[in-house]
């Protein structure tokens, strides 16, 4: 059975990587391909999901549904090979996407889902030698009410 919860969130998520308006426009993926899977930078890849949800004992927040608080590690991946340009590019695509979060885009697609947030984008480096990449590593929290 495929799943129907995190993985249409997920694509979501993707979905407003891709219609970011920055340029370069970033190639966003769903699921992780790896690196050797990246065939254009920017991009965008949603991973895994951490899912939080209420102890056995405690309420919902709504009657009738159950309250699931997803985290999703979302990086965005930037070619080093110019570091100014790359710098520019990366400032420039993680401050839409967060804005482009914060202005309720998910919300709007899946009306489950109450809020979400980018809580964190901390920058980083991959130092390879063939593909040096600048790479911001972000985590999107999603409040979903499920049914």
């Amino acid at each position: 059975m495929a799943s129907t919860i995190l993985d249409p969130t997920a694509a979501l998520i993707a979905a407003v990587l891709s219609g970011l308006a920055v340029t370069p426009t970033v190639k966003a993926y769903a699921t992780d391909p790896g690196y050797a899977g990246l065939d254009a930078l920017p991009a965008g890849v949603v991973g895994v999901p951490e899912i939080d949800r209420q102890d056995v004992q405690e309420r919902e927040s709504q009657l009738g549904s159950n309250d699931w608080t997803i985290t999703y590690p979302v990086a965005l991946f930037f070619d080093l090979a110019d570091t100014a340009t790359a710098q520019a590019q990366a400032t420039q695509t993680v401050e839409a996407f967060i804005k482009a979060i914060d202005t309720a885009t998910l919300s709007v697609s899946d009306a489950t889902i109450e809020d979400a947030k980018v809580v964190s984008a901390t920058p980083d480096e991959i130092a390879d030698s063939a593909r040096p990449m600048l790479v911001y590593d972000c985590r999107v929290v999603v409040f979903k009410l499920v049914t």
